[in-house]
């Protein structure tokens, strides 16, 4: 019988070392981490790897990139990939596109991320965000983009016209223990269209 018991107690020692070392050896998920802003010369790389013959601005804006291909013809592409293939070397699908600044088509317009998770923790709601830090109300002003917000009361307002405000108001909706919380412009012509991610 003792022989049983200490049998016994040796596999059990055994299986809670084993679970033991699995957990304390795990690395902890970090939160949103911009990596790199993306260059100009990384969209003609991209492009040329894909059989084009360069990458083009047919608009003065972060979304006025495309390929061009043998034929003059201009193709969308996605700036994800762009980031994944080129600016980090990184396939993985943790690393996203954030548009930073839509009105820069140079290195300011777009950023690589490094995500702890591929899924957004919901969409920023601009109106909860302002009344919960004490505005009347959020609304846009001035035209329908993601950076026409405004947080508004009789007599004083704050625009949130940047990335960097609109993540303020995402790390208040959805505080992370990971840490920082980012907000992705999904469509810029969206205003709605805005991504908590972490």
């Amino acid at each position: 019988m003792q022989r049983v018991v200490r049998t016994f107690l040796a596999v059990l020692t055994s299986v809670v070392s084993a679970v033991f070392l699995s957990v304390t050896t795990v690395t902890p998920a970090v939160a949103a981490e911009p990596l790199t802003y993306v260059p100009e010369g990384d969209f003609t790389t991209y492009c040329q790897a894909h059989g084009y013959v360069g990458a083009e601005l047919v608009a003065q804006n972060a979304y006025g990139w495309r390929c061009v291909s043998p034929s003059g013809e201009y193709v969308t592409f996605s700036v994800t990939a762009v980031c994944r293939e080129v600016t980090v070397k990184d396939n993985s699908p943790t690393v996203l596109d954030f548009l930073y600044d839509f009105t820069d088509a140079g290195s300011r317009g777009w950023w690589c991320y490094r995500l702890s998770q591929v899924a957004p923790l919901g969409r920023l709601d601009v109106d909860r965000y302002c009344r919960y830090e004490g505005y009347d109300r959020g609304v846009l002003v001035g035209g329908d983009t993601a950076l026409n917000w405004v947080c508004e009361s009789s007599g004083f307002s704050t625009p949130l016209n940047s990335v960097d405000r609109l993540s303020i108001g995402c790390g208040r909706q959805y505080p992370s223990p990971l840490g920082d919380v980012a907000a992705r412009v999904v469509d810029f012509f969206d205003p709605r269209a805005i991504d908590c991610m972490v």
